[in-house]
């Protein structure tokens, strides 16, 4: 599929899949339009003649404004963020407590921080097998990890939810410890040509995995307004999901929304006319996070992911999980709790745990950062 006008029936119930495990959400129907008529509007695909109402739209773009209590927007990224810093590194280390000669699978290596900080401690004997979906991110920690002296390190471009299969190619049924550092790191957000920030101006992509075909904005202009509604709410809890909704069906109709800036804007207005509350953040700050879930599937993946663990993982061994939002703490919570209640697992932190005043002062991505770690029961 091309970014066309056409789209896969898989994006169009993509949030659908990703929905389903936001645990305990109150009752409501965000996609609904309010006096409970159904929403018509179409995609920008539908060909509707705008031409009467194109003066009214282009308002919708208008230049970067602060919120309305006259506070600047937080961004996703400054300047002293270029430089990705792993985060909660001490606390997995002391958790994990890897030993030389044991086997450790990162199914989100990035940019090989936490490997650094890891290969030592499973050295000499040990292994370390890293997974990224991301090969940009996986070229530059290739570079980094074979300056490490020794072996025992095989770097996969691969979804971590198929980590079966990449431990079988190199002869491991099972490893002593699993790692997963979810979300996207400072590297990507810095580059605009990715997508992920509405900081910075460039293609409405979030990809992960650049050969994958869908991109953000395939969505963002062929989804129906409801199915915009509820995949902005079920994968963002964005409380004025069917407001945004609205508002980017009728920016779309003047022409496809295809950068980061262009969705931001749009965004923007809904705060700007009184329709959503002002906050600290930028107001697109979860509709962009919405739809990276979507576009890359991470709610699915990581359920897959946990699913096969327990297979997978030696007793003794750990399973450390670094997310950075409700759904997936809450998706990592609530299988260590089914777990231990089958026996199979042991909750070693019974509460995540956070970064300390120091790394937050020093590393901003690590405010938003939880670690939950768990270790492998039975035989």
């Amino acid at each position: 599929m091309g970014i066309g006008t056409s789209i896969s029936r898989e994006a169009l119930v993509l949030h659908r899949t990703v929905a389903v495990g936001c645990p305990n959400q109150a009752v409501r129907e965000p996609g609904r339009a309010s006096g409970g008529h159904r929403s018509h509007c179409r995609s920008a695909a539908s060909g509707s003649n705008v031409a009467g109402r194109r003066g009214h739209v282009q308002s919708l773009f208008p230049s970067r404004q602060k919120n309305r209590r006259g506070q600047e927007w937080k961004g996703v990224v400054s300047e002293s963020q270029h430089e990705h810093q792993p985060v909660l590194v001490e606390p997995v280390l002391r958790l994990l407590d890897p030993c030389p000669g044991q086997v450790i699978l990162d199914g989100t290596v990035g940019l090989g921080g936490h490997a650094l900080a890891l290969l030592p401690r499973v050295r000499p004997g040990g292994r370390y097998v890293g997974l990224d979906l991301d090969d940009a991110m996986l070229a530059e920690a290739r570079s980094r990890l074979s300056a490490t002296p020794e072996s025992g390190v095989a770097l996969f471009q691969a979804n971590y939810a198929e980590f079966p299969k990449w431990l079988a190619r190199v002869g491991l049924p099972r490893v002593d410890h699993m790692l997963l550092d979810l979300g996207v790191n400072s590297a990507q957000l810095a580059d605009e040509a990715r997508g992920f920030s509405f900081d910075r101006d460039g293609p409405l992509d979030m990809r992960f995995d650049r050969g994958q075909k869908q991109k953000a904005m395939d969505l963002v202009n062929a989804l129906p307004e409801a199915e915009l509604a509820d995949l902005f709410y079920y994968n963002a809890q964005e409380g004025a999901s069917r407001k945004i909704a609205k508002r980017i069906c009728q920016a779309r109709h003047v022409g496809r929304i295809t950068t980061t800036l262009a969705l931001a804007r749009v965004v923007e207005t809904v705060q700007a006319s009184g329709e959503m509350r002002p906050g600290k953040t930028h107001p697109a700050t979860r509709v962009f996070q919405a739809l990276r879930i979507a576009v890359n599937r991470e709610l699915d993946n990581l359920r897959a992911f946990l699913d096969q663990v327990c297979e997978h993982l030696r007793p003794g061994g750990k399973l450390a999980v670094i997310s950075f939002h409700s759904l997936e703490d809450g998706i990592v919570k609530d299988f260590l709790r089914k777990a231990k209640a089958a026996g199979t697992m042991e909750e070693l932190t019974r509460r995540p745990v956070i970064a300390d005043p120091p790394e937050r002062a020093a590393n901003p991505r690590s405010r938003g950062a939880k670690l939950r770690v768990g270790r492998r029961l039975g035989n």
